[in-house]
């Protein structure tokens, strides 16, 4: 399992690790700064993923039902990511 931490962009200083649940292999962040959320992929269980770091909760907002492979999960990042 492998984790998500909170990174200050000016320092370099690691705040704190995230509470992200199960992520196996998250890979292509995106974050939302107005809704503060962050979202990823993890290719190994192909899901896309937002935490809020707002109420500290991490939700699953998608799974590929067909484990068509990790195809799907990174063209469902890149869409994500040229969203926000």
């Amino acid at each position: 399992m492998r984790n998500i931490y909170q990174v200050d962009a000016t320092t370099g200083a690691t705040h704190k690790l995230l509470p992200l649940g199960t992520a196996y292999n998250p890979i292509a962040l995106a974050y939302d700064s107005t809704a503060r959320m962050l979202y990823w992929t993890d290719v190994i269980v192909k899901t896309v993923n937002r935490y809020s770091m707002v109420t500290n909760t991490s939700v699953m907002i998608y799974r590929d039902p067909f484990n068509i492979g990790k195809d799907v999960v990174q063209s469902v990042s890149f869409i994500l990511n040229s969203l926000l």
